[in-house]
């Protein structure tokens, strides 16, 4: 799972780890304590804002699960405010996350949609 040099994993590090807290959520009667502990060790590890997205820009795992977007969203607006001093410039790229997000013009083919499972987010 972890093996960068023939994929980049971060992403999907990060889509396991939110299946397991959802499925602890379902079936552990101690799930409060259990997603405690795995978020306070996530984010000591791996909560770091560039880390996020590695998830929002694979597509084949962003556009199967929107249901952390507002999360998501709230740090890719920090890194970009962080990279891009100007402000000009910070709404144009927000802009064209917006257009991703939404899978609106080129990312709404069908082209767009079949390549989202077939193609490895770091060679897009």
């Amino acid at each position: 799972m972890v093996d960068a040099d023939k994929k980049a994993t971060m992403c999907i590090l990060y889509e396991g780890i939110e299946m397991t807290k959802s499925a602890i959520w379902q079936k552990c009667s101690f799930a409060i304590k259990l997603i405690e502990i795995i978020e306070r060790r996530w984010n000591t590890k791996f909560g770091h804002p560039i880390h996020y997205t590695g998830y929002y820009f694979n597509p084949n795992l962003f556009y199967l699960t929107l249901e952390h977007l507002h999360k998501i969203m709230e740090v890719i607006k920090y890194i970009i405010v962080r990279l891009e001093r100007s402000h000009r410039n910070q709404v144009a790229v927000i802009h064209k996350l917006s257009m991703y997000r939404d899978a609106v013009e080129s990312f709404r083919t069908r082209l767009a949609k079949n390549f989202r499972a077939k193609m490895d987010p770091a060679k897009w």
